[in-house]
């Protein structure tokens, strides 16, 4: 009886320790190659496509950063730089940038799974004008190392 009870202690003692060594294994920092799939534009303005390209998440003091470095159109150059957090395996990154001398602004945003060496996930991007207008872009995000 007390050969089975200190096998089982053993057994829950590794799987905690094996699901806490997993959980700490986690790192979503990396250069990937992604491609934008399923494109929804509502709204008349010029927005994305379904693309393909490439981005980099870095660690920062905040949490993390996704930056696209090509295949997305910049401008200005902030509008695809996202801060962002992560819990477990799935991240939210989000910014807000002003985009024109009108007031207009862009929202671009990703919510992201990792699994393996990739993720994926949705991504929107919406611009909205002081007067109201608004549109906006969802698609679907696949990311590979």
């Amino acid at each position: 009886m007390k050969t089975v009870l200190a096998v089982v202690v053993f057994l829950l003692f590794a799987a905690v320790i094996g699901g806490t060594v997993q959980a700490q294994a986690f790192d979503p920092v990396g250069r990937y190659d992604f491609t934008l799939t399923d494109s929804r534009i509502k709204g008349t303005c010029p927005m994305g496509q379904d693309n393909s390209g490439s981005l980099s998440i870095v660690k920062t003091a905040g949490g993390y950063a996704l930056t696209y470095v090509q295949g997305m159109v910049c401008s200005p150059p902030k509008v695809c730089h996202l801060p962002g957090q992560c819990r477990g395996n799935e991240c939210t990154f989000s910014t807000t940038v002003p985009v024109d001398n009108e007031g207009g602004k862009v929202t671009n945003s990703a919510k992201l799974r990792f699994e393996g060496r990739g993720a994926t996930g949705r991504g929107r991007s919406v611009y909205r004008h002081p007067s109201g207008y608004q549109c906006t872009w969802d698609y679907k995000i696949t990311m590979t190392r």
